[in-house]
């Protein structure tokens, strides 16, 4: 029976992409370890987790403890966020019970700046009381601002310059897992993010692993249960 137009036989077909092609070398350096050294040249805190909605989850908690400890701090966020995005950045946000706003980017994929400064000069506009004074204003939380350099090919300064110039105390996240081997560039810019998230396994063949770079002080990575349950199933002498 002849094969129908455009239809290949299956022993034909191969999978587009997934392919890590291993070229062994000597003298190579550890992700983890350059990541780790370029982190504290910088003052910077690191984290590794085990993937990036685990690593934005994880930066989600530290905006909301650090809100909650500051005097008269509040723990309701709004986070701003591309267009251009996948459900797996969303979701950290909104099963906390943040605001997602997103913002327009350009046909070349950079961030419309002013349609963001837009979005956050709306949300901060503070009403005052019925007599025209202040005295029932509400203060408005700082925002969160997440950006991202599209195939290390869109640069972010712009934006994250645009941003530190409209709310000097907006919480910016950068998501640099499109240069992750740029450590020296991303954590040493003029105007860096106060976050940064990358993940591991989107370069290598690997399962899992990502990580989030920040204040020195933020806190310990909680083992999931995830996490527990392969321990005691990997480790000699423990019982399930």
């Amino acid at each position: 029976m002849p094969e129908e137009a455009g239809h290949r036989p299956m022993n034909d077909m191969r999978e587009i992409g997934s392919e890590y092609h291993m070229d062994p070398a000597d003298g190579g350096e550890d992700l983890v370890s350059v990541l780790k050294c370029e982190a504290v040249a910088a003052g910077r805190g690191i984290r590794f987790l085990r993937c990036g909605r685990d690593a934005l989850g994880f930066i989600a908690d530290e905006i909301a403890r650090k809100g909650a400890e500051a005097a008269g701090g509040c723990t309701a966020r709004t986070l701003y966020i591309p267009a251009l995005c996948c459900d797996s950045m969303v979701l950290p946000f909104s099963r906390r019970g943040w605001h997602i706003e997103y913002y327009r980017l350009k046909s070349d994929l950079s961030a419309d700046t002013e349609h963001l400064c837009s979005l956050i000069d709306k949300a901060g506009t503070v009403d005052g009381a019925a007599d025209g004074t202040l005295s029932d204003a509400v203060e408005v939380p700082a925002p969160v601002v997440l950006v991202m350099n599209y195939y290390g090919l869109v640069a972010t300064e712009e934006v994250r310059r645009c941003i530190r110039e409209r709310c000097p105390d907006a919480v910016i996240i950068e998501d640099v897992t499109h240069r992750v081997f740029s450590p020296a560039e991303f954590l040493n810019d003029d105007i860096s993010a106060d976050y940064h998230i990358g993940s591991i396994r989107k370069w290598m063949g690997v399962t899992d692993g990502s990580f989030v770079t920040g204040p020195v002080d933020m806190g310990d990575v909680a083992e999931t249960a995830d996490a527990k349950l392969l321990r005691r199933r990997v480790l000699p002498g423990r019982r399930m």
